[in-house]
């Protein structure tokens, strides 16, 4: 043959014969590749189904082997570097100067070598293998196996007494995160919040903050152990087993991390202004607990406010006040439902009508300003008795009322007349008593004053006298014997106090001229319920029963001590909704929240009526304060001789009071 055509055909051909080479390359390496796998027993099934996808697809810019030549002419898998390539979550290392063959005689060899079919069955495993898998049903173990008794011995007095902190400092300083993980660090706290807590708060929030520590130290040495694993050179089902099992380990642990961040900024956002609330919940990974951009985002937050400050309508006119209050109160009673048992009134309407009074603002403190919001109590009610109670009271008297002799004036002291004066004053403008004039049948009664646990005083009318013409019904109330049934491990607990409860409850006109009282020469009477009438207990717990049963039909768990009620739910997330949708409730019908005796952020730790229940621990102890008082209490009796029977009264029923607090 000339040599030009032979020089031809061979510049014709190159670039077929190229393509076909290429071609050729790939199916030995596909057969290889079979060969391999297959010979492994667990990476066999989960590689087969991907190789059988590559045998399908003939085109050049497959998934996993693409067939351009380099300037070197060798063959790329999946991407241009050579090294292990990760296909179906293994990791393969393929030296190509062995796959890549120019001797056509070991080519041929590939060629005619003969690759097993791919089998389709699981080859069965034998029973021991089974057991160890936990296919053994008639074990009935509720412990495995003993392990070392060396490991077993370090293990038990670990979880007995804990680290020392110098080996826990050793261990946390040994396992530094990752460089490409720093987030598994705990976040520091913002040194702007840091300003605006209590010590105390920042102490707990360190103590959540070392936890994250060690959590850290724990993934650092669990991911070292797989990343060796993942380079080392293992049994497929060993290196499966151990991988799944750490990387299992690892993602408990992120896990754990996330919701100590959470529990820190909860924590941390109840002692903060409510007002930035919004602000402080946008969460940044950069490694702080509220983001490093705290400063420039609390500034665009208050300009904001300033700016929709300046949007709202001035408060020039009694009309608009009365518009502006409407719009208000409309918008936050509308999202009562109303319960589906209950029938609705024929006259109920969503809103008041135009020509009805309308409700004060929910931040007035007024008393018997339940008497404003009775069309929203028929939402949630229809009992005749709590709506007229709600309009206005009526002493149920037994027999006619008389007095034969007003009750006799007390001498006070200088210091208690000025307290005796500060609480009328209060009560005038809180609106519970006002002036009157005298009457042909009204009841005086004497008054006194019982301290309280702030140092206060509370004001209380003696209706000793005028009790007799009443007869209170027997009724139950739900105290710490309920609350010890509701309390499950670990659940989140919460409380809410009501501020002048008694007073919310209006009395009627006709009824007021038997709770009065002279002072100083001034004749006043009660336009709410005081404190001292024997059916007062009885009628606040019969007015908040349908509130109760509202609630707890929604799936709210919760006991109800008078004014106090006690929340629970079995996360922080369900109580936190317990106590919102509370809160929003009782607010909406007419109460005030007394939010510095109330505790809305929830807890497994919670004190209520004296006692504080601890879900962790599952026990019921006395908060150390009032340890410390009864301490000072008995101190009193023991440093004296000579005391009052009324206060070893007082002492003696204390004492009692605590007794299941006590072991």
């Amino acid at each position: 043959m000339p040599k030009h055509r032979k020089r031809r055909r061979s510049s014709s051909s190159s670039s077929s014969e190229s393509e076909n080479e290429v071609e050729h390359q790939i199916k030995k390496l596909k057969r290889i590749l079979d060969k391999r796998l297959l010979e492994r027993k667990k990476g066999a099934k989960l590689l087969s189904g991907n190789l059988m996808e590559m045998e399908k697809d003939n085109s050049s810019d497959s998934a996993y082997i693409s067939s351009p030549l380099h300037s070197q002419g060798q063959l790329a898998l999946g991407t241009e570097d050579q090294g292990p390539y990760l296909v179906n979550n293994y990791y393969l290392s393929i030296d190509f100067k062995d796959v890549i063959l120019t001797d056509s005689g070991n080519a041929e060899n590939i060629d005619n070598e003969e690759v097993p079919e791919q089998e389709e069955s699981i080859t069965p495993l034998d029973e021991e293998t089974l057991k160890i898998l936990g296919y053994d049903k008639l074990a009935s173990k509720k412990v495995g196996e003993q392990i070392h008794q060396n490991v077993a011995e370090i293990w038990n007095n670990i979880l007995q007494s804990g680290l020392p902190l110098e080996i826990r400092s050793e261990l946390i300083n040994k396992y530094p995160p990752f460089a490409n993980c720093i987030l598994m660090e705990a976040p520091k706290l913002n040194v702007e919040v840091k300003r605006s807590v209590s010590e105390a708060t920042i102490a707990r929030d360190s103590r959540v903050a070392n936890v994250q520590s060690r959590i850290c130290a724990g993934m650092s040495a669990l991911g070292g152990v797989l990343e060796l694993l993942l380079l080392g050179d293992l049994s497929p089902e060993t290196s499966r087993q151990l991988i799944e099992r750490t990387s299992d380990a690892t993602r408990i642990f992120a896990d754990v991390h996330f919701d100590q961040s959470q529990a820190r900024r909860g924590l941390l956002k109840g002692a903060l202004n409510k007002r930035l609330a919004e602000t402080l919940s946008e969460i940044s990974g950069d490694g702080w607990l509220f983001g490093s951009n705290l400063p420039e985002r609390i500034k665009a937050a208050k300009a904001l406010d300033r700016t929709s400050e300046e949007l709202r309508m001035p408060s020039g006119s009694t009309s608009a006040n009365v518009q502006a209050c409407s719009s208000r109160w409309t918008q936050t009673t509308n999202i009562i439902p109303r319960e589906e048992e209950t029938e609705q009134p024929a006259s109920l309407s969503t809103q008041p009508e135009q020509d009805e009074q309308l409700p004060p603002p929910l931040n007035m403190h007024k008393a018997g300003r339940l008497r404003f919001f009775v069309k929203y109590w028929e939402m949630i009610t229809n009992n005749p008795i709590v709506l007229s109670w709600i309009r206005g009271y009526e002493l149920p008297f037994v027999k006619k009322v008389f007095q034969l002799y007003p009750p006799p004036i007390k001498n006070w002291s200088g210091s208690e007349l000025q307290t005796i004066k500060r609480s009328i004053n209060n009560l005038l403008d809180l609106g519970a008593i006002s002036s009157c004039t005298h009457c042909d049948d009204q009841f005086l009664s004497s008054i006194f004053l019982v301290p309280k646990s702030d140092g206060s005083h509370r004001f209380i009318l003696n209706l000793k006298y005028l009790n007799e013409f009443l007869q209170p019904d027997h009724f139950k109330l739900e105290d710490r014997t309920t609350v010890m049934k509701l309390v499950q491990p670990e659940c989140f607990m919460g409380t809410i106090d009501l501020m002048d409860a008694y007073f919310m409850i209006p009395i009627a006109d006709a009824y007021k001229h038997y709770l009065r009282f002279l002072f100083d020469g001034n004749l006043y009477e009660f336009n709410c319920l005081p404190f001292g009438l024997s059916t007062a207990p009885f009628v606040f717990t019969k007015i908040m029963k349908p509130v109760v049963t509202y609630l707890r039909s929604r799936g709210f768990v919760s006991a109800v001590y008078l004014d106090d009620f006690w929340l629970t739910g079995n996360s922080y997330d369900n109580c936190l909704k317990n106590i919102h949708e509370t809160s929003k409730l009782l607010t909406q019908l007419g109460f005030i929240i007394n939010v510095h005796k109330s505790k809305m952020i929830p807890s497994r730790i919670c004190s209520f009526l004296g006692f504080e229940f601890n879900s962790q621990a599952m026990t019921l102890a006395l908060p150390l304060v009032k340890q410390n008082r009864i301490k000072i209490l008995l101190n009193t009796f023991l440093s004296s001789t000579r005391f009052k029977i009324r206060d070893l009264a007082r002492l003696i029923g204390t004492l009692c009071s605590i007794c299941p607090a006590t072991s």
